[in-house]
């Protein structure tokens, strides 16, 4: 029965992993990207400033500038399995 409690807590440490969409196009010049932290321990705040870094770099290579439209933050409440993690929504205009 040990045996098995443990193979359970391991194959759950492993699976919790930060998860990053990368950029995705939406439309014509509508960008989004998620990030999600690997723990519950990881804040929002963190999260946006890395998904902001990456729209901006996203852009920069485009010689446009990063505009932020929107942002959902997701598992606000710490749950089991649920870690933060948050969806911005962007522009890259001249």
């Amino acid at each position: 029965m040990n045996k098995i409690i443990i193979t359970l807590l391991l194959a759950s440490m492993i699976s919790s992993c930060a998860y990053n969409s990368g950029v995705i196009v939406e439309g014509e010049n509508q960008f989004s990207l998620i990030r999600q932290a690997a723990s519950s321990f990881q804040g929002h705040g963190k999260l946006k400033s890395e998904a902001v870094d990456e729209g901006t770099q996203f852009c920069s290579a485009m010689k446009k500038k990063f505009e932020l439209v929107s942002q959902e933050r997701i598992c606000e409440i710490i749950l089991p399995g649920c870690f933060p993690a948050i969806e911005i929504s962007f522009k890259c205009v001249d």
